[in-house]
């Protein structure tokens, strides 16, 4: 049977292909567009008796406007829109900004790729008030913290006195002890536990472990040793980390009253892209060609393609980002310019071979 025109039904557009008008080289493609609408509209004159009975209607000129939602945020539209596009690469190097929260606890914080001056740190609490601004120091202390570019070693102390029963001597444990705890003998750093199994349930010293007795908490050790700090009769487990070359270890204040620390600074990257809208960029002319499925009513079961091409198309650069994860998507909007150096000044074609294809 011939090819007929009639009634289509549309089923979905798989894909948007934008190309250089000139090289046909192809920019970008969309693959998330839906709802989308070609209006043509045309300016006219009148031309009326002395009653006001239009005689004959001058249509002079056409204008289209496609409208079309993209079901996602997407960085090709946000390009397209009359921004520019600047991709990193080894050769290409590009600074961004980054903030991290880092809890109180974590003593130090190790970045990559900073850049030199861009590091703050400021108090930061869990119900997103902030505090302090830390100025930079040697070391880090109540009002301060501190930087070190390249490989270093961070000790972590980390307080475990839950787990464990500090005491002046042996002879000073409780009458009955807890299985769950170690007991320190701070006269000499020996840790007992208590064995509830044997005839006479006694305290037994546990050869596994060995804490080192200090006035103060230390500010260097072993990975994974005890540290007993007499002044604040408490325990604390040292993590030692050695961090590689080419990083940024920011030592945090010790300030007291902190919950958490942001820190905020500025690092390079060579994979990724920088999307720059200014306000005296906009968008240049492209192809546009639409791939379109769609089926016969009398032949549901076939599945057609047609190609919408709007051969000179402008985006609108009137556009809204929605950053609301509920409903990320975007407006892809635009004008359809005449294609002027073709003898009938074109706004779009539309092509329907008769196959199947769905892909």
């Amino acid at each position: 049977m011939a090819f007929r025109l009639g009634d289509i039904i549309v089923k979905d557009i798989i894909y948007a292909l934008a190309s250089n008008i000139t090289t046909e080289v192809p920019l970008y493609v969309l693959t998330q567009l839906s709802e989308a609408t070609i209006n043509i509209t045309s300016d006219s004159n009148d031309i009326t008796d002395k009653d006001g009975n239009i005689v004959k209607k001058n249509y002079r000129s056409k204008t289209g406007e496609l409208a079309a939602t993209n079901a996602f945020l997407n960085a090709n539209v946000l390009a397209a829109a009359g921004a520019t596009t600047d991709i990193a690469a080894v050769d290409n190097v590009l600074v961004a900004p980054k903030i991290i929260k880092v809890p109180k606890s974590q003593v130090a914080a190790v970045l990559r790729d900073v850049v030199s001056g861009s590091i703050t740190v400021t108090q930061y609490f869990g119900d997103g008030a902030i505090g302090t601004h830390y100025e930079l120091g040697v070391e880090a202390s109540d009002t301060e913290y501190a930087i070190t570019t390249g490989s270093t070693t961070i000790y972590d102390f980390q307080d475990v006195s839950a787990s464990y029963v500090i005491a002046e001597s042996e002879s000073a444990f409780p009458a009955v002890g807890d299985a769950t705890k170690g007991y320190i003998d701070a006269s000499d750093g020996n840790v007992y536990v208590w064995d509830s199994t044997l005839d006479t349930p006694a305290y037994v010293l546990d050869a596994t472990r060995t804490v080192n007795v200090s006035a103060t908490r230390p500010t260097t050790g072993e990975n994974d040793a005890l540290y007993l700090a007499t002044d604040e009769s408490k325990v604390y487990k040292c993590e030692v980390t050695t961090t590689p070359d080419g990083t940024t270890t920011v030592t945090l204040p010790t300030d007291p009253e902190a919950d958490y620390y942001m820190i905020k600074y500025k690092r390079t990257f060579t994979e990724g892209a920088i999307i720059k809208n200014s306000a005296n960029k906009f968008p240049t002319s492209v192809n546009l060609l639409m791939k379109v499925l769609y089926f016969d009513p009398c032949s549901k079961d076939t599945v057609k393609a047609a190609y919408v091409e709007l051969p000179s198309f402008m985006v609108s650069p009137e556009t809204s980002i929605s950053f609301n994860p509920e409903s990320p998507t975007m407006d892809f909007n635009g004008t359809l310019e005449i294609d002027y150096c073709s003898d009938d000044k074109e706004l779009y074609r539309i092509y329907f071979v008769d196959e199947e294809d769905a892909a």
